[in-house]
């Protein structure tokens, strides 16, 4: 906890301009950065989830945020497959082939795919009742892929053949 310096009333502070202008993202593909990553405990209590937030990079919309949650246990056996293939798709997407604890997804960038749909839920949504859901991932262009765990040595190549009628080094 810190202390302020001076009393700050809310009658003195300049309003937002653009409180109540909050849109959802256009759909499309964003880049992003994971900024938090954390377990915490489904709604119902009986399994987990992995909740992140992310962060959009840029270059356009820079400074939004995005989250997702991801199932990892969970009693319904579908939510789960789900939640664990979305899981493969962000390791995929970020390099990793294993994962242990959710600080190794932290400050990792990748594309995700966004699409807006009809809030449920009224106070999660933009004016127009609408919210963005990250409904895919992939890698940042020129990212490292994992390498397989074997490659098959290349077969040296053969020199090439002289152009016919005429000696090596008059090529």
């Amino acid at each position: 906890m810190a202390k302020l310096n001076q009393t700050y009333n809310i009658n003195d502070l300049p309003e937002d301009e653009s409180s109540g202008d909050f849109m959802s993202l256009p759909a499309g593909d964003y880049h992003v950065r994971i900024t938090q990553a954390d377990i915490q405990p489904t709604r119902a209590g009986d399994g987990q989830l992995i909740k992140l937030r992310l962060d959009v990079v840029g270059p356009t919309y820079q400074g939004r945020v995005l989250f997702k949650h991801i199932n990892i246990q969970n009693r319904n056996a579908d939510a789960e497959r789900i939640g664990r293939q979305e899981l493969r798709g962000i390791m995929t997407a970020l390099g990793l082939t294993q994962l242990t604890d959710t600080d190794q997804l932290i400050n990792r960038q990748m594309l995700v795919k966004v699409k807006v749909i009809k809030s449920k839920n009224p106070e999660y949504g933009d004016a127009n009742g609408n919210e963005n859901t990250v409904s895919g991932y992939g890698a940042i262009t020129g990212s490292v892929v994992p390498a397989p765990a074997f490659a098959p040595p290349k077969a040296p190549s053969a020199p090439a053949a002289p152009a016919p009628g005429k000696a090596p080094w008059e090529r």
